[in-house]
């Protein structure tokens, strides 16, 4: 389980970017990221390149 700390003007475009990525969750200033048990180590790394992708393009855009 990893706690992730989010800017409450980010929450919707971080759900928004992870929808679009495939990838269930429910977003806030403070978000528990926990696995499905049937989720494999690609579908990790698949959630950690979506989440980089959005921290890289909130940078940019800053």
């Amino acid at each position: 389980m990893v706690f992730v700390n989010v800017g409450a003007d980010e929450c919707a475009a971080l759900q928004a970017h992870l929808s679009g990525k495939g990838i269930q969750a429910i977003v806030s200033p403070r978000t528990r990221l926990v696995t499905h048990l049937d989720l494999d180590g690609a579908g990790i790394d698949r959630a950690v390149e979506a989440f980089a992708s959005f921290s890289r393009s909130v940078a940019t855009a800053n």
